[in-house]
């Protein structure tokens, strides 16, 4: 399809998105006489972003694909349905440059711990201000949650701050951030409920004056297509530990000067980290094993 029919047809799925995302507002506020069935009615249908500003619907996902909101040991009661809306999305992608992102946005039964089938759920708040993750989300995050058997927003935000500012730090100096470095530098640390944090290692803790909270991060989240082309490497390089000693030879970093100007100065070099093919055999031998990845 080219981009006039694709401008066709992103413009016909815009007004049909619009009209039942009002009818889903009216729904929610009680004012247009639905019931609640007719109000949590599910729809299944992904939006791709396109370059040039274009987002167009794809096909409604197979039954199959659809998980049970209903999940045992996942009873948050603090957790309330999505605030995004598929406007609020792509405002939001527009303005993190995610093209390439096909998202969905959960129903009002559904929560960050029940994504369809080759999908996961991240909140909108990693990707603002405070934290400063962007699109593609770096394969260091990917292959890390994997490596973890976890999905990327069982993780809080502080462990994101933490990434970003290892990853522009590393490739400040011409290191390449393995899963193996990083891991030498932080340990995890369990919060309750199933969630996750980042901590720097007391010998190894340079980055300074992180904000310890992020205000409503739970209330936007929403679920974008999983890639996994990104390998968990299974061997540790011999020069993991000099990477990680390299990194912290550093002076302190301070969050407050991670900005964006200097995060987009080192993108490039990030993302061109690499695996070897032995990594990349590793990771195709697990791929068929990583349900819990998508799973919250």
């Amino acid at each position: 399809m080219d981009t006039p029919q694709r401008v066709l047809v992103s413009e016909s799925a815009r007004q049909l998105r619009e009209e039942r995302e009002a009818a889903s507002l009216i729904a929610r506020d009680g004012q247009g006489g639905a019931s609640e069935g007719e109000a949590s009615l599910p729809d299944f249908i992904p939006c791709c972003y396109h370059p040039e500003g274009i987002f167009e619907d794809l096909p409604a996902l197979a039954p199959e694909q659809i998980r049970s909101p209903v999940v045992e040991e996942q009873t948050w009661e603090n957790v309330e349905e999505t605030r995004s809306t598929p406007s609020r999305v792509k405002a939001f992608l527009r303005e993190c440059g995610g093209v390439g992102v096909t998202f969905l946005i959960p129903t009002r039964s559904q929560r960050p711990w029940s994504p369809p089938l080759g999908f996961q759920c991240i909140y909108e708040s990693y990707f603002q201000s405070e934290t400063k993750l962007w699109f593609p989300i770096p394969r260091l995050i990917t292959s890390y949650a994997r490596r973890r058997d976890a999905a990327m927003s069982l993780f809080l935000n502080g462990a994101f701050r933490i990434l970003v500012a290892l990853m522009v730090t590393a490739a400040e100096i011409d290191i390449s951030m393995s899963v193996q470095t990083l891991e030498e530098l932080t340990y995890v640390k369990s919060m309750g409920d199933g969630l996750l944090s980042i901590q720097m290692r007391p010998n190894y803790n340079v980055i300074v004056d992180r904000p310890s909270r992020t205000a409503n991060w739970q209330r936007f989240y929403f679920f974008v297509k999983s890639d996994v082309d990104h390998p968990d490497s299974a061997s540790y390089p011999e020069e993991f530990i000099a990477n990680a000693r390299a990194v912290v030879s550093c002076v302190q970093v301070s969050w407050k000067d991670i900005t964006v100007k200097r995060i987009r100065g080192a993108i490039d070099r990030i993302s061109k980290s690499k695996f070897s093919f032995r990594d990349y055999i590793f990771f195709l031998a697990r791929v068929c094993s990583l349900e819990a990845f998508i799973r919250i």
